[in-house]
């Protein structure tokens, strides 16, 4: 607007008295006023522009602007600086050539507007949509005449602004203090211490006659086979199959299930590198953990493949995309030491130095996965990738990565809520028309379904048949009371609540993480069968109290699924 008064080219009627007056202050103040305001033009109606107002002050450090300048923001902001330099203002901008640009919370160099307007351009192409959605409200709360809605609007952005946005915090969940350091032992202890793209070669699921004519499954003994012959059931019994492996149930799961997906074609690898990759893996998980062994990754695959056979996944998802939740599913506690995040890091573990106190675990059992299963050129034959296309690679890579991080309890509700925002659908409308409010299926809408699905699988146990529950509640019970008892005797932190209480800590667990997140899926797969399972189980523990106490005494073996 070169020459022109800011005030000269407004149309009062339109643009409102409120943000008129509000413009007048930010310039009576010195300050950089930014928002959205109604134009008039020269023989035509008024228009909507995105306008700044940027006060200059002369060398002589005056508190007060000499003049301001003012640009359409979707002008190219070069453009403003030539109308500058060919204003009426030349000659003081020459003047001022050391002097200052004020903005609200910082000087700087009238020589760096040509470097800040640049950065400018560049960061306007890459403006995440929070900082639009600020700027909108912004200028929604400029114009508004109320006090009360200008004030909802400030404590909404307040919220925005939050770098936990999807995270709820334990205060608005509960108030039992008994609740809260559960939670927040689960969480880190926060009080303790700071597309897969690929060649569809086929159908993502082999024939069963496929996979059963391979060499392992025509040698498996009798006992293990008809165990496997139930792995599609949700009340399928791993445990029972732990003891008839002698605890290799992964190996044994793990070879039935990828091949069932396809894993032998789509990665063009022998069936002996498949065996020699999942005989590492399940030899790198410790037998010693009575909970974070290979038994839980069997059982969080044989969930995630569960997930899997559903229509709606089928709809979203390709082959490589279920091969890498399989495999992330198979790795996702890798090397598990049987402790917490939280304790690692009040030990100043090695591995909580290494990844700097974040996501320690989750950041050693994807790095693990990897450097197990691309190792050196001679040891080709552990490599189940070594044959994928480089870009293909990288995607499942990427994917499987992602999936084991998901597992975070830290960012739990972050992965909720954003589910809960894409609000994806899956299936028809009540007159049986394929919903139309579904949104594209983009890569991002694949990786928050596949994060979501081993999140769930991951912690499914509640929402098991209560046998199963409540052999599953034991081994955790086991494995985190031996973690408190190392903390009482170095006198280190207690970054988990007691677990005395094994049916109370069950009901925190699905009231405070479980219920919601689990229904959430469950009703995205359409599996209300896994819902009321959850609600069966979930009444189990809540059925015991100081008048009916829990019968069973904590004598579980980590080779027996009886209590």
């Amino acid at each position: 607007m070169v020459g022109k008064s800011t005030d000269s080219l407004l149309n009062e009627e339109k643009t409102g008295q409120g943000l008129i007056e509000t413009m007048q202050k930010f310039k009576a103040e010195g300050k950089v006023w930014e928002g959205v305001v109604v134009h008039n033009r020269k023989g035509q109606d008024p228009i909507s522009v995105e306008m700044k107002i940027m006060p200059v002050f002369d060398a002589e450090g005056n508190n007060l602007p000499s003049h301001f300048v003012t640009c359409r923001l979707e002008l190219n902001p070069t453009l403003c600086r030539s109308c500058i330099n060919k204003t009426q203002y030349n000659s003081t901008a020459r003047r001022m050539s050391n002097g200052r640009v004020r903005t609200e919370s910082s000087n700087t160099s009238i020589n760096s507007i040509s470097v800040n307007n640049t950065s400018r351009r560049l960061s306007k192409q890459v403006d995440a949509p929070i900082i639009k959605i600020l700027t909108m409200l912004r200028s929604i709360q400029d114009t508004s005449p109320q006090q009360l809605p200008a004030q909802l609007i400030e404590n909404v952005m307040a919220m925005l602004r939050s770098s936990e946005l999807y995270n709820p915090g334990s205060n608005s969940l509960t108030e039992d203090p008994e609740a809260l350091g559960f939670m927040d032992g689960l969480m880190e202890g926060r009080g303790t211490r700071p597309s897969v793209t690929g060649d569809t070669i086929l159908s993502h699921r082999e024939s069963t006659a496929a996979f059963n004519n391979t060499t392992l499954m025509q040698s498996l003994p009798t006992l293990i086979k008809e165990n496997l012959t139930k792995r599609k059931d949700w009340d399928y019994d791993v445990l029972e199959l732990e003891r008839l492996s002698t605890h290799r149930p992964l190996f044994y799961l793990g070879f039935d299930i990828l091949c069932e997906f396809g894993i032998l074609n789509l990665f063009k690898i022998e069936e002996t590198t498949l065996r020699n990759w999942l005989g590492l893996i399940e030899s790198s998980y410790r037998s010693s953990n009575t909970y974070h062994n290979s038994t839980h990754a069997a059982d969080v695959l044989q969930a995630s493949a569960y997930f899997c056979r559903s229509e709606c996944m089928e709809k979203f998802l390709d082959p490589t995309d279920f091969l890498a939740l399989l495999i992330a599913s198979i790795c996702h506690d890798i090397d598990h030491p049987g402790r917490t995040n939280a304790f690692l890091c009040n030990v100043s573990h090695e591995l909580a130095i290494m990844y700097n106190d974040s996501a320690v675990l989750e950041s050693h059992h994807s790095a693990t996965t990897f450097k197990l299963s691309c190792q050196s050129a001679e040891q080709k034959n552990v490599n189940i990738f070594q044959n994928l296309e480089p870009e293909n690679f990288k995607a499942i890579r990427k994917s499987i990565i992602s999936m084991i991080l998901a597992t975070d309890m830290t960012q739990h509700f972050a992965h909720y809520n954003k589910f809960l925002a894409v609000n994806l659908k899956c299936g028809s409308s009540e007159d049986g028309e394929e919903s139309m409010t579904q949104p594209p299926v983009s890569q991002e809408n694949k990786s928050l379904i596949l994060r979501m699905a081993i999140k769930c699988a991951d912690i499914s146990n509640p929402s098991r048949n209560v046998s199963l529950a409540r052999a599953w509640a034991h081994r955790i019970v086991l494995e985190y009371r031996d973690q408190i008892a190392e903390e009482k005797s170095r006198k280190l932190p207690q970054s988990l609540s007691p677990f005395d209480d094994i049916p109370k800590s069950q009901v925190f667990f699905v009231h405070l993480f479980a219920k919601d997140l689990l229904s959430a899926y469950y009703e995205f797969l359409e599996f209300n069968h896994l819902t009321d399972q959850l609600t069966e189980t979930f009444e189990y523990w809540d059925s015991f109290n100081e008048e009916n106490p829990y019968p069973h005494a904590l004598t579980l073996s980590t080779s027996s699924n009886s209590t």
